[in-house]
């Protein structure tokens, strides 16, 4: 598992990233995600955004790799206009406050391959929860 920790306007957020070591129907890697708000006073758990293995990961890449974590902030951090309107109809009432208020296109630079050269991903990789 990798973890991540984003520090965007609104807060910061907890990204995991893990292998279950299944493949989805279309045989690519299944990669599970969950994604979070770090409360207030540092607490996790309590305001999870994302948490799903829907993700398939391109076969060039394995599930944990830098490339699949850039495509999981990619899906993360879509918003109104850049695909189309179906895409949020089975958003949750969390996931569309997210999407509208929440910082998905500041979290949308961490996608950029290569990396922006402040915002390389190994930076913000945590073995376990800091003290935020």
């Amino acid at each position: 598992m990798r973890r991540f920790v984003f520090k965007l306007r609104s807060g910061s957020y907890i990204l995991e990233v893990d292998d279950p070591c299944v493949n989805r129907h279309d045989g690519k890697a299944k990669v599970a995600y969950r994604f979070e708000r770090v409360t207030d006073d540092g607490q996790t758990g309590k305001d999870v955004i994302f948490d799903n293995d829907d993700v398939g990961c391109s076969p060039m890449h394995e599930p944990e790799s830098d490339e699949s974590v850039r495509a999981i902030i990619g899906f993360l951090s879509l918003r109104k206009g850049d695909t189309d309107a179906e895409f949020f109809d089975d958003y949750t009432p969390r996931q569309l406050k997210w999407r509208d208020e929440g910082d998905p296109e500041q979290l949308s630079l961490y996608a950029c391959d290569p990396p922006l050269e402040d915002d390389d991903l190994r930076a913000l990789e945590v073995d376990s929860h800091p003290a935020l």
